[in-house]
């Protein structure tokens, strides 16, 4: 766009005559870098001004797409030649591409950069520039926007040089079978050679900043020694060997034995490396590698989880982790180690398995702090008839996804919502009301102890808890028991870790498991042994005449219990050394064998009336 000749002439009037009033050349020189820099803008709006170069291309009066199109096309012809490096008297050629992991431009900021020249928004310095762009070429350095990543490039270049560079090998203690006997012998170290990449980013600059490759860069080598030689070894070698006189003996599993040969514990033993120096030691991952096959049939790799939220509350997705199981190798070590030095006994050896942890993964995992198991409580109810199993696997279910914030106080009577058979719930025999009729729910306070013993394995102050009334076979050890019958009494903790805990649950055959994930604060837990004490015997049977059973035909729903008291000390230690210390005291009648007798309809009953109703409900 140019302007016409009457604003031209307005133009240059209005500068005369303040050039004349003012009496000096300057204004008039300032008034003619203006309108021509004016009259610049306007004609290349929304395009890079001439004379404006990138490295050696021409990207004046090009708009930014044009621009970027004509600096990928000269890039591309670049990148045709390879960048090639010489060692010695071997050559090795790497090959470039806009996608290359170590070196590349950014074009649409060189763009950027070729937009903004003479338009920086400082108006006397804008308008300098543009009137040197009318006359004189601007260029602007590939190095603007290059990305070179020196790490990616040299790990390249020895991935291509290792054919004739080769590695320093140290001396290792190798393991040789002849004649049916096996022993260690020591391979002498190598020397080896090395790249040495000193002067590598500014010899490659230069080629970048020609924007030319394919020039050989030469790169010295240099000599690399071993750390480890035959002579540091030596006093090792008689020791390896002695260590192998150990061997043939036995391991055991589940009732499988199998047979450890001097070949398979030679694969075990390495030397290692300490402040000290050199050791000879039992490397646990070997251990756990040599020894996994043979216990195949009970270990399990551990399945990470992920959590999707919905909201601050509610999950929208979970897939819960799954434990694993595995061959300990360090406590194999440690077992072997012992036995050798005759800190322990025996020469069949139980191979230790451990528990591996999963992991739950997600952002909203990350964000929350759910990163890690804090505790586990487990129970078991075996024996447990049809509908009780039904409602443990409800109320399992109904904890299973549970968020606590921080600060919160869990309820698991509200988690787990109202008990009836709209809600998923299946009756029970209870003793109610000098009969047996049905209930729902029974079977919940499984669920109930369950949580009070994940709650006190996490470190958690415990807020609301009661005992049942009499000790029940399904939550020995007696004390570590909770009941829960809406609304009270319930089972209530509080979330005191300062981060997010998420509840996951898990049946198995006759257990159920709460585990509480969160992140671990650095407390401790130390939990006594139940103590039981003030023994008191069950009183005599007690018969209940009901008619939901054919005269005469006997079933006993509860079997006798003596009283009894149990304690149990709880104590956590925070990370600032303070400490919460607290005994639970269970105190629990004694209950007599409580059994039904059918009697025909119209009979009166003669029982005494039996409530066993709220926490003295047998679920």
């Amino acid at each position: 766009m140019t302007f016409s000749l009457p604003i031209l002439k307005g133009v240059l009037k209005t500068t005369l005559i303040l050039s004349a009033a003012i009496g000096g050349a300057i204004v008039l020189v300032i008034g003619i870098v203006a309108f021509l820099s004016f009259n610049l803008e306007e004609t290349y709006n929304g395009r890079i001004f001439p004379h404006v170069l990138v490295q050696d291309v021409d990207v004046g009066g090009l708009t930014p797409s044009q621009a970027e199109q004509r600096l990928d096309d000269r890039l591309a012809k670049a990148y045709a030649e390879p960048l090639r490096f010489s060692m010695e008297r071997n050559t090795i050629e790497i090959p470039l591409s806009a996608s290359s992991s170590f070196l590349g431009f950014e074009t649409p900021r060189l763009v950027e950069y070729a937009m903004q020249t003479g338009r920086s928004g400082h108006v006397v310095r804008d308008a300098v520039k543009q009137l040197e762009l009318r006359f004189l070429k601007t260029h602007i350095p590939f190095f603007s926007a290059e990305r070179f990543e020196s790490d990616a490039l040299k790990q390249a270049i020895l991935e291509r040089s290792a054919s004739f560079l080769p590695p320093a090998q140290d001396a290792t203690l190798e393991l040789q079978t002849k004649d049916e006997q096996t022993t260690f012998s020591i391979k002498p170290e190598q020397a080896g050679k090395e790249v040495r990449f000193e002067n590598l980013d500014a010899l490659l600059h230069q080629q970048i900043a020609e924007l030319s490759f394919g020039k050989s860069i030469p790169l010295p080598v240099g000599q690399v020694t071993p750390q480890w030689k035959a002579t540091d070894l030596a006093p090792l070698q008689e020791q390896a060997n002695s260590w192998l006189q150990h061997a043939p003996f036995d391991v055991t599993a589940e009732g499988k034995r199998w047979t450890v040969s001097k070949a398979m514990l030679g694969a075990w033993i390495a030397a290692t490396s300490s402040d000290t120096g050199l050791n000879l030691d039992l490397v646990p991952s070997r251990i756990k590698e040599g020894l996994t096959p043979w216990v195949s049939f009970v270990v399990r790799p551990a399945k990470d989880g992920y959590l999707e939220l919905e909201n601050a509350t509610s999950v929208k997705k979970f897939v819960a982790p799954e434990e694993g199981i595995g061959v300990d190798g360090e406590k194999m070590r440690a077992t072997l180690l012992d036995t050798w030095t005759g800190n322990a006994s025996g020469t069949t050896l139980e191979i230790p398995l451990k528990h591996e942890e999963p992991l739950i993964k997600g952002p909203d995992a990350e964000n929350l702090g759910i990163q890690e198991v804090i505790g586990v409580g487990t129970s078991n109810f075996a024996g447990s008839p049809t509908n009780r199993r039904k409602n443990i696997a409800r109320g399992a279910a109904l904890i299973h996804g549970a968020l606590i914030a921080p600060g919160e106080e869990f309820s698991t009577v509200a988690r787990v919502g109202e008990i009836d058979g709209v809600h998923g719930w299946f009756p029970e025999l209870v003793i109610k009301d000098n009969k047996t009729q049905k209930e729902f729910g029974g079977g919940l306070c499984q669920i109930g102890t369950t949580v009070f013993r994940s709650a006190l394995a996490s470190g958690l102050p415990i807020t609301e808890r009661r005992n049942h009334s009499y000790r029940v076979r399904y939550y020995e050890p007696a004390g570590t028991d909770a009941t829960i019958y809406g609304p009270h009494p319930d089972l209530r903790f509080l979330n005191d870790t300062g981060h997010w805990i998420l509840i996951t649950s898990r049946l198995s055959g006759d257990y159920i498991s709460f585990t509480f994930w969160g992140t671990k604060d650095g407390r401790t837990v130390v939990m006594t042994k139940p103590t039981v004490s003030h023994i008191v015997a069950p009183p005599p049977k007690k018969l209940i005449e009901t008619t939901d059973l054919k005269p005469g035909v006997k079933s006993c729903s509860e079997q006798a219990h003596a009283g009894a008291t149990a304690r149990f000390d709880y104590l956590v230690t925070y990370p600032t050394n303070e400490t919460k210390n607290v005994t639970f005291t269970s105190i629990y009648r004694p209950w007599g064998e409580v059994c039904m007798i059918g009697v025909a309809p119209g009979t009166p009953f003669t029982t005494s009336t039996v409530d066993e109703t709220g926490p003295n409900n047998p679920n």
